[in-house]
């Protein structure tokens, strides 16, 4: 997929210009090699399961060059866009801080909702299981802030009776400390996160099996919600 191509789904679903995906996309390529060959403190790809596709992220923000070339189509790439879209940052630190929350750990272990160690894999799990949007939406909102050290997602219970929100937790590794008294949340709406969705399970060009398989594999960590 064209980054342009994508760079413009993302801002049309996020009411964002496209423009600022392209940039985000630069910066995080930019940055993750600078870390990799300077070998920068504190700084490290996020992790990715080595089941996923045998891929690693770095192989994904490569891409690919010529006439054929562009951005992986790959539910990984969009969730590292999303969060870097939401990290409160300049451009030359934008990189470090997006790989530090999608390297959030979940503070039970494992996301109650999806079955996650880190939140950037919940995220990749919100964007691509159809389960948390039919019959009806079950995430109410996604939020995170490096500042403040944490991700959270905001989510109904199983039991469509119950009314209680319920939240899933994860700590930012890396995290300014002591924590600042101010800090920056960015947050994604459920309007945003469906939209998302249904941008990557319709769109050809995304593996929807890889989706399966996410689907799979995390649900077999998922800790039962009542």
């Amino acid at each position: 997929m064209k980054l342009k191509t994508l760079a413009s789904h993302l801002a049309n679903h996020l009411d964002r210009s496209p423009s600022t995906f392209v940039e985000l996309y630069r910066a995080l390529r930019e940055g993750l090699f600078a870390a990799l060959a300077d070998g920068v403190d504190g700084f490290s790809p996020p992790p990715v399961p080595a089941d996923f596709l045998d891929r690693d992220m770095t192989a994904l923000l490569i891409g690919r060059s010529g006439p054929q070339g562009g951005v992986a189509a790959d539910p990984y790439v969009v969730a590292l866009l999303v969060i870097a879209s939401l990290v409160d940052s300049p451009r030359v630190d934008v990189a470090r801080r997006a790989f530090d929350v999608f390297a959030a750990t979940s503070d039970s272990g494992v996301c109650p909702l999806t079955g996650a160690r880190y939140f950037g894999e919940a995220l990749v799990a919100a964007l691509t299981n159809r389960d948390l949007f039919f019959p009806a939406d079950r995430i109410a909102l996604v939020e995170l802030s490096h500042d403040a050290g944490h991700a959270m997602i905001s989510y109904d219970g199983d039991n469509p009776d119950d009314d209680q929100c319920r939240m899933s937790r994860f700590v930012v590794p890396n995290r300014p400390w002591p924590p600042k008294t101010s800090f920056f949340s960015g947050k994604l709406t459920f309007v945003g996160l469906r939209r998302l969705h249904e941008f990557i399970r319709g769109n050809p060009e995304f593996n929807t099996e890889a989706a399966d398989e996410i689907k799979l594999r995390l649900n077999a960590n998922k800790v039962t919600t009542t």
